[in-house]
C-alpha cells in the first residue's frame, strides 16, 4: 500500500494521539514506524533513492496482522517502545499513512504533492507559546536522560538566544517552528483542499469526538465510534510549572505572526 495521508505536524501538537485516534478506525492501518521523516530529506536524488525503502514501511493487504513500532512517554517520563497491531480482513477497505511532526517545517510539499498527487494532509497547530515550553521541555527532558547534544540553560535564556538567531536569519532548534506563517502559505498553494488544518484544542474534551470524525470523513473513510479511542492519552507530560517571564517573551515575539495566520487564513492559535 501508499499513503493516503500524512499528519505533518507540529511538533508538539498532539500528531502522535491523532495518529493513534485514526488508527483505532477498522479501514485505517498503521506504517510500521510511526514517525519514518523520509520527505524531510533534502536531497531530491537521495529521497527517490530511498522511496521504495518508505514504501516498504507500509502494510501490505497479502499480510494477516499488521505490527507498528512506536515510542510512548512512560510513567517515569522516559521513552518507551510500545506497538500496536492489527488484523487485516479480507473484502475490506483500508487506507494507511504515517505522522512525522516535523514534515511540515523540513519537507518541500512540491515533492509531496508530485510523488503522491492524491494525498490527503492533516496539520495540526497549536499557540505558538505554549508549543515552545511544551518542546523546550521535551528537550531538557533528553538532556536529563543524558543524550547527546542536549545541553540547555533556563529557558528564558535559551528563549533571548534563539529570537536573536532568528532575527539574524539563522536557524533555530525550536522558536521558527512556532512561526506557522513561514510555511503554511507553500502548503495551502500546493495541497489546497486536500490539506485539513486543526487546532489541538479540537482533539481535547467534548470536541474530540466530532474533530475526529470531520478528519474520518476528509479521508473519505466511514464514521466510526472514537469513544474507546479517545478514553486513552497518549503521550502526555507530566503537569507543568508556570513559566511567566519566558511566555511573555514568546507571546511578544509570536503576536505579529499570529495577526498575519488571522489575517489571512482566519486561523486563531
Amino acid at each position: 500500500m501508499k499513503p493516503s495521508f500524512l499528519i505533518i505536524g507540529g511538533v508538539k501538537c498532539a500528531s502522535s494521539s491523532l495518529y493513534r485516534y485514526l488508527n483505532e478506525h477498522p479501514q485505517v492501518l498503521p506504517c510500521k514506524n510511526k514517525e519514518p521523516r523520509y520527505f524531510n530529506n533534502k536531497n531530491p536524488i537521495r529521497l527517490l533513492a530511498g522511496y521504495r525503502n518508505y514504501i516498504n514501511l507500509f502494510p501490505s493487504l497479502k499480510q494477516k496482522e499488521v505490527v507498528a513500532d512506536w515510542l510512548e512517554i512512560g510513567k517515569d517520563t522516559k521513552m518507551e517502545a510500545s506497538t500496536f497491531s492489527k488484523k487485516i480482513e479480507d473484502n475490506r477497505k483500508y487506507i494507511t499513512g504515517e505522522a512525522t511532526a516535523t514534515t511540515f517545517v523540513e519537507a518541500n510539499p512540491r515533492i509531496v504533492k508530485f510523488l503522491f498527487p492524491k494525498i490527503k494532509v492533516i496539520l495540526s497547530l497549536r499557540n505558538p507559546t505554549e508549543r515552545y515550553v511544551s518542546h523546550f521541555l521535551m528537550f531538557k527532558r533528553f538532556e536529563k536522560e543524558g543524550r547527546m547534544g542536549h545541553h540547555y540553560g533556563t529557558i528564558e535564556e535559551f528563549i533571548k538566544k534563539e529570537i536573536e538567531s532568528y532575527i539574524k536569519g539563522d536557524r533555530t532548534k525550536i522558536l521558527h517552528q512556532g512561526v506557522y506563517m513561514d510555511y503554511l502559505p507553500k502548503w495551502k498553494d500546493k495541497l489546497g483542499n486536500q490539506l485539513k488544518i486543526i487546532h489541538i484544542n479540537e482533539l481535547q474534551g467534548d470536541r474530540a469526538y466530532q474533530s475526529l470524525n470531520d478528519i474520518t470523513s476528509f479521508l473519505d473513510l466511514e464514521e466510526f465510534d472514537y469513544t474507546t479511542a479517545l478514553s486513552k492519552k497518549h503521550n502526555v507530560n507530566p503537569v507543568r510549572e508556570s513559566f511567566l517571564e519566558a511566555e511573555a517573551m514568546l507571546n511578544e515575539f509570536y503576536q505579529s505572526f499570529n495577526e498575519k495566520l488571522l489575517a489571512q487564513y482566519q486561523i486563531v492559535v
